[in-house]
């Protein structure tokens, strides 16, 4: 029988990369995670994914939440 559930994948967007910061199975969880690794800085921005497990794969779902920091103009291109 197919076993199927839910996960939050929480990404976070370093130089222009997206990675995979963590998974959590509670959306709420994961909003939350994603909210204080902005607020801690050192990222353009986040999202939570909400994705399925089916047989042990993940399979990519939809964004539920996504937050991007506002850009400084120290942040900007260097000449």
């Amino acid at each position: 029988m197919t076993e199927r559930a839910f996960v939050f994948e929480v990404g976070v967007r370093r130089a222009g990369r997206w990675t995979v910061e963590g998974l959590r199975d509670r959306q709420e969880d994961a909003i939350a995670n994603a909210r204080d690794i902005l607020a801690r800085g050192g990222c353009e921005a986040v999202r939570v994914v909400r994705g399925r497990i089916v047989d042990g794969h993940f399979l990519t779902g939809n964004a539920v939440f996504e937050a991007s920091r506002p850009v400084r103009a120290e942040d900007g291109p260097r000449v």
